[in-house]
């Protein structure tokens, strides 16, 4: 996979499936922007800490990509005429959202309730998550 086309594309892309949209498109955002999360998570992910919140992370990682595959596949090209799925992109599960309010639950409860706004910095990790939040 390239980079660049070098297609000409006059300020359009393709998603998944060939349809263009405008460069500027709500999907093309959406998927940057989960792609940039995903970049930073790899960052936090680098650092050192306990093995089980790398694994935690890498969790996350692996379904954003599969987020930033539905966004980037055009709904109207997503089934084949003769209604199987075009690609085969993992759904989001009850599981994976489970997944993230339990251990979003299980970080909180080994915090002080916060009473006041938080200053951004005191350590890069600490730094790299407030980037990614």
């Amino acid at each position: 996979m390239k980079v660049y086309t070098k297609t000409g594309d006059k300020g359009t892309t393709a998603l998944f499936g060939g349809s263009r949209v405008p460069k500027h498109h709500i999907r093309i955002e959406s998927y940057g922007t989960v792609d940039e999360l995903n970049s930073h998570l790899g960052l936090i992910r680098d650092q050192d800490m306990n093995p089980h919140y790398k694994q935690i992370l890498e969790k996350i990682q692996d379904r954003l990509f599969t987020v930033g595959a539905i966004l980037a596949t055009a709904p109207d090209k997503a089934i084949l005429k003769n209604g199987k799925e075009r690609l085969n992109i993992p759904k989001i599960s009850e599981a994976d959202i489970q997944l993230l309010e339990d251990e979003i639950d299980h970080m909180e409860s080994q915090l002080e309730p916060m009473t006041h706004f938080v200053l951004p910095g005191g350590h890069t990790t600490v730094s790299y998550c407030h980037i990614s939040r």
